[in-house]
């Protein structure tokens, strides 16, 4: 037998026939005559010999994938990704799109990532469907550079990664589905995909595609990597023991505990209902907290060395069947953990690592909606707050069992933080990028990293705002924020370092030292980072990279000091880090392994059990080098609750320095210790840190408080703590504290020298009540050197307006000495800020404390700069309604607009207001126009409302013609509005001729205006009883309104066409509620679809993300994810009616009646805002009579008029979690 590596070819000549052995390659002449097989994942040039390696043109890929039959209720979509270099996508024959473009006019679409959804009349259900792929190579390998194609529907996936015929040259007929015309054009053998690798009712099986990043084994891999020559790296841990490693943390004997993120990215037992761009999720419900509901994969093993030598040779589980399990904590008797939505607690009190028995839920209400930023990395802080983060793509509402009724709502990244003795929960800090990481250094600040580029990370400070993606993630939950800090400086750098750890430990060598090591998970490697003062902040600068590797599989994602000061870093060695491709199911669930970087020359010391120490041995390795013996020293400290240390403790504060009489207060207050007597010498200390400490705890909880929870380790909050503990709209609880420690904190702020101890005061300001917040601002705001600090300016802004709503005649008291305006951080940062926040608010009283800020401003220049404040936050409002007060003292400050003019009735500028107000702007397409349009467009609306108010003489017919006949649907509400306060019976009339023609908003406020009046209103029904009107042009509720109306006639014509004025049964709308529940819930529904239905009917009144009308209550917060509470209240809009929002109707001396509800009002004027969106201004020594309304202002019957698909839609948006910015 002839043996051969070489390919035998035999022609038979007399057939014709080619036959070519198995394993050989065709030629290029071959594929472009038939189909053959390719890799998908891949490119041609790589998988032909080097056949096709200068092929440049256009090929063909093509499969089949079976639909499932499930999937008919759910959108499909194909999903593709870097096909080189242009290409486009066809279903069943059917072109779904492309990216880039085929010549002649070439366009790349390499980097482009398309999604198409596959119309359902294309789709064959439970039967193969054809895939095809049309590519075009300019140059270089063509094909697939990045994953496979992959079809979805509900969070289900068919990846199809693997073998796909492929063919050179161009046909149409290559993307059809196969026929008796077309077969022999199309493959014999298609290939085929039907697996399922990924489900939102289990964790997807997750196996990479090792064809193309293939694995290292673990004893293999070190051969990888590359770090500095005085380190050295070690394997300590990898799978099989570890897989999926997210977070480490170790206990008091060195062992290593690791939670294993297996479950991820889909929450077992819950089923996605929708998903948008950004793969933010809407479930079908909140699964209940472990062991409850559908177990997860997620675990938390321990792993412990027994010998010394380094290894971690026993291995052993203490939980698993979590669910989305992010983080832990270790306790005394037992373990924290953080598995959203719950935080969860485990009593282990025999210490045998088997929890005792189910865990007890302290706080629920963690958002889900992307499981690569739900809420994680707890850990304890240096005062005995547990902290934790939340991500950036999700929202949270959060709640303590037991305790709250309403929850702590908050949407994306953020640190909390959650106080067990006494269970406070707050937002820490708000803002920053995908938070999923919290660092705490020595001297206890918080970090956490950043997703984008051109920055390491954020320093958090104490009720600091931050910037975020504020499209995408959702506003800062304070309005009058008016600010923000940003990342900690840095030079460009690309993206990102989500998670670093400060070195403070003495395994590394000197010239690492205090430096920041930061994950790079997308580029494979760990960067290196010198940490520097930046006035009370900080700033970072590269100083290399201390891991590196080949493997492009190693993908750092958690990095920690251990014991033994050395760096630990979690792998979760993925081919690629990226949550859109784990949801499509590429993902490694099987692999996993942790390192450690140390010295080169450093020894392997077995760990000391810190569990056997005695509390006072304890208290003296509070002096060690390493930051982690340190930090499990003070947690032990803490956890025993042994006071007897408390002597020794005080005594090592009064006489040291540095970091050890740090770690001693930190104990101190933890035991309970730190009573009112002892702060006010601390506060005295010459150690900075001690001084900046003993400010923050002043304010954290009340001292006695604090002492007594911390010594008992029980929850002893009274009544008033229950209370308030959970935050007020400023994301914490203002703590009082005693009028010695009060003053004492103001004598500090005088004089204290070090930055970051006021800008500490500064944040604690914040937390104090007026009466003792107000003195200390009034302290800090003359360190004139702090108005160029990075934190400090915005920090007492945050301060002053956290009083703003209770306290304003405090502010004002501030403001009326003449010192005040003469201090630097005043006249640049909080006057102007002052202003601003007050005439953003728009409330009489609050425009009433700007006209008293104008007035004590002592310069010119002053108003000058309070008026930019103004006019900041009237940006596009119009300035009619203000108060006479505030006008006066506007133009008396030289500020004074032509509508404030006509509110002080000079007769020059009516002359001209009404002149202008007549004019029709001519309309340009250019779009540069487009912004002074607008402001044209504002300032034309306000001179309409000011002539409404003012009424001058001329103004009805100006009012009437604009009404008539403007081709701006704003401005024409503004008219029928401003008409409201006229008489004239030929309003009615007028008004009426052009009724029918009139925009449905427009017509609302047309509506409002001629049921006013009992002589309009019978203008109206004459009409529509001589057959010019439909009676159904009228709503319910406005019938309603006319029985308030006098007059006979009226009378008669509302009885002649609403004989019955009641509206549908209860029982009728209980079926309705049933109904409506059952589409409402079921799958399939598209939120951006959903987002326009909203704005188009029930945005007309309510808010959600900012976005809509400002009559109803604002959306956001509500309990948005509740289906049948949010259908209750739109099927019956009276049984529950929002406190605030309760309707009245006003009856004027001069005959008007006016529906609405209060939006505002003070000794003097009423303001009403109607179901139109327009506020009605009213003295109230011209109302006869005001009624409360048993019917709310929202009509019934709102989603009577959609299709089943539209509900399901509006009611999957109105379970998203965050802003829909783009689609």
């Amino acid at each position: 037998m002839l043996r051969s590596a070489v390919l035998l070819i035999f022609v038979v000549i007399g057939l014709g026939i080619v036959v070519r052995a198995a394993d050989s390659t065709p030629t290029e002449a071959e594929y472009k005559s038939a189909w053959h097989k390719l890799t998908v994942p891949g490119t041609w040039d790589d998988q032909s010999n080097g056949v096709l390696a200068k092929f440049d043109g256009i090929a063909w890929y093509r499969a089949e994938a079976k639909i499932p039959a499930e999937w008919q209720s759910t959108q499909v979509t194909l999903g593709t990704e870097q096909i080189d270099n242009a290409h486009e996508a066809y279903f069943n024959g059917v072109k779904l799109g492309g990216a880039g473009a085929f010549p002649p006019k070439y366009e790349s679409g390499l980097k482009e990532l398309k999604k198409y959804v596959v119309p359902s009349e294309h789709i064959r259900y439970g039967e193969p469907n054809v895939i095809a792929i049309r590519v075009y190579d300019h140059d270089g390998k063509g094909g697939f550079k990045g994953a496979a194609p992959s079809v979805s529907a509900g969070g289900q996936t068919i990846r199809m990664e693997g073998k796909w015929n492929f063919r050179l040259g161009d046909d149409p007929v290559f993307a059809a589905r196969v026929d008796d015309k077309n077969a022999t054009k199309l493959p014999s053998d298609p290939a085929s995909f039907s697996k399922i690798l990924a489900s939102p009712h289990s964790a997807p099986a997750g196996k990479a595609p090792t064809d193309y990043t293939p694995i290292v084994p673990p004893n293999e891999a070190l051969k990888t990597f590359t770090v500095p020559d005085d380190l050295k790296l070690e394997l300590v841990l990898a799978e099989p023991h570890v897989k999926q490693p997210l977070h480490m943390t170790w206990d008091e004997r060195g062992r290593l505990w690791v939670v294993q993120y297996l479950q991820y990215p889909y929450p077992a037992g819950l089923k996605m209902v929708s998903k948008d761009v950004f793969w933010r999720a809407v479930y079908d419900k909140v699964p209940p907290p472990p062991p409850q509901g559908e177990p997860g994969l997620d675990k938390i093993t321990i792993h412990e060395d027994t010998d010394g030598d380094g290894n971690l040779d026993k291995h052993s589980t203490f939980l698993d069947g979590l669910n989305i399990a992010t983080s832990l904590a270790l306790d005394r008797d037992g373990v924290w953990v953080m598995n959203p939505p719950y935080l969860l607690y485990y009593a282990d009190k025999n210490h045998d690592d088997v929890p005792d028995g189910d865990p007890e839920v302290h706080l629920q209400g963690f958002g889900l909606e992307d499981t690569h930023s739900v809420a994680n990395s707890l850990r304890w802080g240096p005062d005995g707050w547990l902290y934790g983060c939340q991500g950036s793509t999700t929202s949270s509402a959060v709640l303590r069992p037991g305790l709250d009724k309403l929850p702590v709502h908050s949407m994306g990244q953020l640190i909390w933080r959650y106080h067990p003795a006494t269970r406070r929960f707050e937002i820490y800090s708000e803002g920053g990028g995908n938070s999923f990481g919290c660092e705490i250094d020595a001297e206890g600040r918080v970090f956490s990293g950043h997703n984008g580029g051109d920055t390491r990370g954020f320093h958090y400070v104490q009720g600091g705002y931050y910037q975020k993606g504020f499209n995408k993630h959702g506003p800062l939950s304070n309005p009058y924020a008016n600010g923000y800090f940003n990342a900690m400086g840095h030079a460009n750098v690309p993206r990102f370092t989500h998670n670093f750890v400060i070195d403070a430990g003495a395994a590394l060598p000197e010239p690492h030292r205090g430096h920041l090591f930061g994950v790079e998970p997308l580029q494979g490697r760990v960067v290196e980072a010198e940490l520097s003062n930046d006035r009370s902040s900080f700033k970072t600068k590269d100083l290399g990279y201390s891991i590196t590797s080949t493997d492009p599989r190693f993908r750092p994602v958690e990095i920690k000091a251990g014991p033994d000061g050395a760096i630990y870093v979690a792998d979760m060695y993925e081919p690629q880090i990226a949550h859109r491709q784990h949801f499509q199911g590429l993902i490694d669930k099987d692999n996993g392994r942790i390192y450690r970087l140390s010295a080169k020359n450093s020894a392997r010391s077995k760990q000391v059990d810190l569990g056997k120490k005695s509390t006072a041995e304890l208290v003296e390795h509070l002096q060690q080098p390493n930051k982690w013996q340190r930090q499990s020293a003070l947690r032990l400290i803490s956890q025993r609750r042994d006071r007897t240390v408390l002597p020794l403790l005080k005594k090592n504060i009064e006489s040291s320095t540095g970091l050890f009489a740090l770690e001693c207060l930190w104990a101190t207050y933890q035991l309970g210790g730190l009573d009112d007597a002892f702060a006010q010498k601390c506060l005295a200390h010459k150690e900075p840190l001690v001084r900046e400490w003993t400010v923050r705890f002043a304010a954290d909880l009340p001292l006695d408080l604090a002492a007594a929870a911390n010594a008992t380790g029980r929850a002893v909050p009274g009544p008033r703590e229950v209370q308030d503990a959970h935050l007020t709209g400023h994301r914490f609880a203002e703590t009082r504290t005693s009028i010695p420690l009060a003053r004492k904190l103001v004598d500090v702020a005088k004089s204290e020298t070090y930055v970051r101890v006021r800008s500490q005061l500064a944040s604690t300001a914040k937390r104090l009540p007026a009466d003792q917040a107000l003195p200390l601002i009034d302290a800090l705001i003359t360190h004139n050197e702090d108005a160029d600090d990075l934190h400090i300016p915005l920090l007492l802004w945050w301060a002053l307006e956290s009083k703003a709503t209770k306290s304003s005649a405090a502010i004002i008291g501030l403001y009326k000495k003449p010192e005040v305006w003469k201090r630097t951080l005043v006249e640049k940062h909080l006057a102007l800020r002052t202003m601003q926040r007050f005439a953003q608010s728009g409330t009489r009283n609050d425009l009433l404390i700007g006209a008293e800020l104008l007035a004590n401003a002592p310069t010119i220049e002053h108003k000058q700069e309070l008026l930019k404040g103004f006019e900041a936050a009237f940006k596009g409002r119009p300035l009619s309604g203000l108060p006479d007060e505030l006008v006066k003292a506007i133009t008396e400050a030289g500020g004074g607009s032509l509508a404030l003019r006509v509110r002080q009735k000079d007769a020059a500028a009516i002359v001209e207001a009404l002149k202008l107000a007549a004019v029709e702007p001519a309309s340009s397409p250019d779009p540069k126009q487009k912004a002074a349009a607008e402001e044209a467009k504002t300032r034309r609306i306000e001179l309409v409302q000011t002539l409404g108010e003012v009424q001058p003489s001329g103004s009805v017919n100006v009012l009437v013609a604009i009404a008539k006949s403007s081709a701006d649907n704003d401005v024409r509400a503004a008219a029928l509005t401003a008409l409201l306060g006229f008489k004239d019976e030929v309003i009615g009339s007028e008004v009426l001729t052009v009724f029918s023609s009139l925009h449905d908003d427009v017509q609302s406020v047309a509506l409002t205006l001629l049921t006013s009046r009992a002589a309009w209103a019978t203008q109206l029904l004459e009409a529509i009883d001589a057959g010019a009107l439909k009676p159904d042009v009228l709503p319910l509720d406005v019938v309603r309104k006319l029985t308030f109306l006098k007059g006979d006639k009226l009378a008669a014509l509302v009885k002649k066409h609403w004989p019955k004025l009641e509206g549908a049964s209860t029982a009728e709308m209980q079926e309705l509620i049933a109904r409506f529940a059952s589409v409402a819930k079921s799958e399939g529904g598209e939120p951006f679809e959903g987002k326009k239905i909203f704005m188009q009917s029930c945005g007309k009144c309510h808010l959600l993300f900012g976005e809509g009308g400002r009559i109803g209550p604002d959306l956001t917060a509500f309990k948005r994810n509740d289906v049948n509470h949010i259908l209750t209240n739109v099927i019956n809009p009276s049984a529950e009616i929002r406190e605030g929002f309760e309707a009245i109707v006003v009856i004027t001396t001069d005959g008007r009646t006016i529906t609405g509800f209060r939006a505002d009002q003070d000794a003097r004027v009423l303001v009403v805002r109607g179901i139109d969106g327009q506020n009605i201004s009213i003295n109230r020594d011209d109302i006869e009579e005001t009624v409360p309304l048993k019917k709310s202002l929202m009509p019934e019957g709102l989603l009577n008029n959609l299709t089943d698909e539209q509900v399901r839609n509006l009611f999957t948006y109105l379970r998203v979690g965050q802003p829909l910015n783009s689609q």
